[in-house]
């Protein structure tokens, strides 16, 4: 064989000190990735459920019960039996904790990307050092630290353990002539069936495996135990189902160019985000023509029934299906970024999809004319995805922010909180999950199985000795939320050694009232327009029926088990987060005095601002967010309950707002509406009026110009 000739293998060995050179960047580069992965996925863990995993409470009963129907329960359009055992397994003997989906994540993720490199060396005229870097390259797409974004939510175990069984069950079926007996195609029938019962696309494995049975020649009665085996799976697949109806295969054949743009931003994943222009979104449809001529060159050169080409044209094969149904379901032709083929939730079947493109490519390379080209295109690619990879530092930003938002909705309800718009970032109805977390609390689960909930009204003394050593850093502000408020720092962690995590928060009586958190995985989106710096800042929460007159914070030294002070307390605020309930009769002669950009609110079209005010309202939003204004209420007195309700609203960026509560007076701020970026809904403040305080007016100013920055308010009315 060529490749075993003594000359070529002498050019080999003349290059040796070079290709390790080679070879040791590229483990390195490779070592980096997975490390990062690992370091992301534990960075973005989350000890409560988010998303579809609250789906875990609803089924607690039947797991305890051993009722294994529960698995029969539809999830939107799929079955996802296997990954429903993994989620029980981990409630029943993990506590919930979520370790076990994380864990098999990244098992059958790494397990796709070995079955991979299995496949292409079993052609044995691929060279050592071609396979070696094949095999670096493709796992250094592999466990880019964007893949965190699926691996790091436990819920979306299906995607790794679907791509894991569809790689088994070609690999399996490739093999069924090799060896005598049928182990091999039992093989490939169950991982068929693990890929169909964990997610719905994998009902595409059953023809696919069908056809590669066709082009490998399978005997007739393997051939029949497919099909036999694709009927039941699939049939069985649709007892008792329930069709959405969000399929719409007709919106493809009626924008065949749109949906062709919707497949190649899809394949293109992660690429197609990249930041810089062009035509990025084109990079995915690039691929999939040069796998087609592959599947050309295969056929014509009758290498496709060879186990690189069953595995890997499988595979991308199966992808693109994927794609297709997912296009069927959510694409919107109006539309032009493909926003819905870029989700952050599928980015494990593209990034496999490259790294089947990688092996492809130098397979079909080294099985060229000129095999030493195999070199030159290994080198290509290496550069390209550095290049890729270099371009893609704002999506990654966007993802550690999307957890980091999770995180902080958590902890609110380790604090005690049941804030509907933060429950909202864990799951879309927050009054389900509020219902759900007695589920968790009762049977010791999640946050509830030793977590910082038990510690709560405890002695800080009890949590850890408190140092007479305090730390450079403060407690910056407070903000009213509701059924509690938060509660915002910094420290400079430089004299500590180590970054810190947890900052323990206290009252007078040096009881634990809450924990506040530095969030590993990014900073939240109610953060970032705060006049605090990033990197050093922590929030925490207080529950109103904890809060005293002052709260102390204290950080956890994260190598010595004690508490540091932070310097200086904090008063609860005055006002408190209410709702549109709250409202009793409307301020009677109350009236704005503004300027032609102060106008009466309107409702903006696509937009729900939430309950609203029983009261005129009027915004600094009169068709342009360049607007700047500013308003001035007549003055009013104090209701004689002494509570007042201040109805606000503003878009999603803060800068430059305000709405004050002075004393009519003397001028002074009695309290101002706290704002955060992104809260764009009616916020009904509850203020407590000092009783010195008789006469008071409202200023609202606008002085932004950027885009998002508007803000208006209604009439106050006394509390109900």
């Amino acid at each position: 064989m060529l490749f075993s000739s003594p000359e070529y293998q002498s050019k080999w060995r003349l290059r040796t000190p070079l290709l390790t050179i080679v070879f040791s960047l590229l483990a390195i580069w490779l070592w980096f990735n997975a490390y990062s992965t690992v370091i992301a996925i534990v960075q973005y863990y989350n000890p409560l459920p988010e998303w579809d995993y609250w789906r875990i409470p609803l089924n607690l009963q039947s797991y305890q019960a051993w009722d294994f129907r529960v698995l029969w329960k539809q999830h939107n359009e799929h079955r996802i039996v296997f990954p429903e055992l993994f989620f029980a397994a981990d409630t029943l003997f993990w506590h919930g904790h979520e370790y076990l989906p994380l864990l098999a994540s990244v098992l059958t993720w790494a397990g796709t990307w070995i079955v991979f490199f299995w496949a292409v060396i079993s052609d044995e005229r691929i060279s050592r050092p071609i396979r070696m870097g094949a095999f670096l390259l493709s796992g250094i797409m592999m466990f880019w630290p964007g893949s965190a974004a699926v691996l790091g939510a436990p819920f979306l175990l299906q995607w790794p353990l679907l791509q894991f069984a569809v790689v088994c069950a070609f690999a399996f079926l490739s093999r069924t002539n090799e060896a005598r007996g049928n182990r091999y195609l039992a093989a490939s029938i169950a991982s068929g069936i693990v890929a169909t019962y964990s997610s719905g696309n994998g009902m595409f494995i059953w023809p696919l495996l069908i056809a590669c049975g066709v082009v490998l020649r399978l005997s007739k009665r393997r051939l029949a135990a497919l099909v036999l085996s694709a009927v039941a799976s699939v049939g069985l697949y649709f007892v008792g189902y329930q069709f959405s109806h969000d399929l719409n295969v007709r919106a493809i054949l009626l924008h065949p160019i749109y949906t062709l743009g919707f497949l190649s931003a899809y394949l293109g994943m992660p690429f197609a985000e990249m930041h810089t222009r062009g035509y990025r979104i084109w990079i995915g449809g690039a691929a999939l023509v040069l796998v087609l001529s592959f599947a050309f060159w295969a056929v014509r050169g009758n290498r496709i029934r060879t186990r690189p080409a069953v595995v890997l044209f499988g595979y991308y094969a199966f992808t693109v299906l994927t794609c297709l149904v997912t296009a069927g379901g959510r694409m919107n032709p109006d539309d032009r970024t493909f926003t819905s083929a870029k989700a952050a939730r599928y980015a494990t079947m593209p990034i496999a999809a490259w790294a089947a493109f990688i092996f492809l490519t130098v397979w079909v390379a080294s099985r060229s004319r000129f095999p030493r080209r195999a070199v030159t295109v290994e080198v290509a690619i290496g550069v390209l995805m550095l290049i890729g990879f270099s371009k893609l530092g704002g999506w990654m930003k966007a993802r550690g922010g999307e957890f980091a938002d999770q995180q902080f909705a958590a902890l609110s309800v380790e604090d005690g909180l049941r804030d509907r718009n933060l429950l909202r970032r864990l799951y879309i109805d927050p009054v389900a999950v509020s219902n759900l977390l007695p589920v968790l609390e009762k049977d010791q689960l999640t946050i509830y199985h030793k977590g910082r909930p038990g510690w709560l009204g405890k002695s800080i003394d009890e949590y850890a000795p408190v140092s007479d050593e305090k730390v450079n850093g403060a407690i910056a502000l407070t903000l009213p939320v509701p059924t509690g408020f938060e509660v915002v720092g910094w420290v400079d962690d430089t004299q500590l050694r180590a970054p810190y995590r947890w900052v323990v928060l206290a009252d007078d009586e040096k009881r634990i009232v809450g924990f506040g958190e530095r969030f590993p995985s990014g900073t939240p989106g109610d953060l970032q327009a705060m006049k605090v710096p990033f990197s050093l800042t922590w929030a925490g929460f207080v529950e109103t029926r904890r809060k005293d007159s002052h709260i102390s914070a204290y950080v956890v030294d994260p190598r010595r088990r004690r508490l540091l002070p932070i310097p200086g307390s904090v008063e609860a605020p005055l006002m408190e987060a209410g709702e549109a309930a709250d409202q009793g009769a409307p301020i009677a002669d109350f009236h704005w005095s503004g300027d032609q950009y102060w106008t009466p609110h309107t409702a903006r079209k696509g937009i729900d601002f939430g309950p609203a005010p029983n009261a005129p309202a009027y915004t600094s939003w009169s068709g342009a967010d360049s607007f700047t204004s500013k308003a001035v209420s007549s003055d009013f007195p104090a209701p004689a309950s002494g509570c007042l309700i201040l109805p606000v609203l503003h878009g999603p960026i803060v800068e430059g707002l305000s709405v004050d509560l002075e004393d009519a007076k003397t001028g002074a701020i009695v309290a101002s509406a706290p704002m955060q970026d992104y809260d764009m809904i009616w916020e009904f403040w509850r203020v407590k009026v000092p009783s010195v305080n008789r006469d008071l007016r409202i200023v609202v100013r606008d002085e932004g110009r950027g885009w998002g920055e508007w803000v208006g308010a209604a009439t106050p009315s006394a509390c109900r």
